[in-house]
């Protein structure tokens, strides 16, 4: 059967338009065209998705032993001699943030001089009776946003709890740190129910900012401290223990030197350090551990 010239036409037309439709299905579509047509799926996507990823750093409490109480002669050396060798300690250990007890002015100073990349709250700001507990922490990673104390009583006398507000500087995240020493003695319970009352109202006012709260310190007791606070907070201790079927369980062989938390963390590496310049400076143990906090990062959406 012979075509017309106008069939044939028609005809060659087709068969050119249907090459072409196939050759344009091979080639890819260019960057914007693709990022075009897959921008609907991406973003929804990434509205749901959120990556948890974690951060940790060091804590610690270490009661220094105060220069008074080795002025004379003795088994321990001058306090200002001691101070040199506990801040030597704590840089070794790379301690982040860390609550000092029985500090001395002498002491203070000689720490402030010899831990550089540290900073302290209350240094010398709250008066003399602020000096003996100080909060330090490594500047390069942390930040002071807010402090403040509250006053507790101690052996017979009144004198500042401090705590402090610091900010990751790699993930913005703020903790809360409170530095504790409760009176000593078996004759000054009343004294440690007044100042860890007043302790546990501070720690429900700083979490009712959904941070993570640190109490650290001497506390001059074991199983009676630990048990008033965690059932009136919701921290828990780094070496474990806890409410449970409303009993209160306290750690295993407990001390009086305590790290308690509360927030979205978790404790690890806890330890008892009578290493390094610790038995030279103190008659106490730095106690130490390390803290893993959960930290939300949304997901990087591309520039176009």
């Amino acid at each position: 059967m012979q075509l017309s010239r106008h069939g044939l036409a028609v005809l060659l037309g087709a068969l050119v338009t249907t090459l072409l439709a196939s050759l344009i299905t091979l080639v890819p579509a260019s960057p914007g065209q693709a990022l075009a047509a897959s921008s609907g799926a991406s973003t929804r996507h990434h509205h749901r998705t959120h990556r948890h990823a974690t951060t940790s750093f060091k804590i610690a409490t270490f009661n220094i032993l105060g220069s008074q109480h080795t002025v004379r002669r003795g088994g321990w050396g001058p306090g200002f001699v001691r101070a040199k060798v506990t801040g030597r300690a704590i840089k070794r250990r790379r301690i982040d943030v860390i609550g000092l007890q029985e500090v001395q002015l002498d002491q203070l100073r000689v720490l402030r001089r010899h831990m550089h990349g540290y900073r302290f709250w209350p240094g010398t700001r709250l008066g003399y009776p602020g000096i003996p507990l100080q909060i330090g922490w490594r500047t390069w990673k942390f930040r002071r946003v807010q402090s403040g104390w509250v006053r507790t009583p101690f052996d017979h006398q009144h004198r500042p709890t401090p705590w402090v507000k610091l900010r990751n500087l790699r993930t913005g995240r703020m903790v809360y740190v409170v530095d504790v020493h409760n009176s000593p003695g078996p004759r000054q319970q009343r004294s440690r129910f007044a100042a860890t009352g007043k302790q546990v109202r501070l720690v429900r006012h700083l979490r009712s900012h959904h941070r993570p709260v640190f109490v650290v310190g001497d506390m001059n007791e074991k199983r009676g401290f630990f048990c008033r606070m965690v059932r009136k907070t919701d921290l828990w201790a780094a070496n474990g223990g806890g409410i449970r079927h409303g009993r209160c369980h306290a750690p295993a062989h407990p001390r009086i030197d305590w790290i308690l938390g509360s927030g979205p963390i978790r404790f690890s590496r806890y330890r008892h350090d009578k290493g390094f310049g610790v038995r030279f400076s103190s008659d106490h143990d730095l106690v130490r551990a390390r803290v893993t906090m959960r930290v939300l990062r949304r997901p990087h959406h591309h520039r176009h």
